[in-house]
């Protein structure tokens, strides 16, 4: 069960739409922008995945965040930057290796 709907003169592919699938070990929810998607939160936004996030950006990505920004991984981390990387720190940085030699 789901809505769709069309561009204005556009064809069945070219709609945006919000669908659900109830079958009993396949449930889910899709939902598809045509063109742009935006979202606005009042307040706070929480994202719980009992489960494993895939996100794939096929052009850039920017994040602007005003306030202070945590980060905690609580398992293994692997970075892996294909070209050129560039970091700028205007106010210091610090680095602690708590356990472990660095490599």
């Amino acid at each position: 069960m789901g809505f769709m709907t069309r561009s204005k003169d556009g064809h069945l592919d070219n709609s945006s739409h919000l669908y659900f699938e109830d079958k009993p070990g396949a449930e889910m929810l899709s939902m598809h922008a045509e063109k742009d998607m935006r979202v606005s939160v009042e307040n706070n936004k929480d994202v719980t995945i009992d489960g494993t996030r895939t996100t794939t950006i096929l052009k850039e990505q920017k994040d602007d965040v005003t306030g202070d920004a945590v980060f905690n991984y609580h398992a293994t981390r692997t970075t892996t930057v294909d070209k050129k990387e560039t970091k700028t720190f205007k106010d210091g940085e610090k680095t602690t290796i708590t356990n472990g030699p660095r490599s």
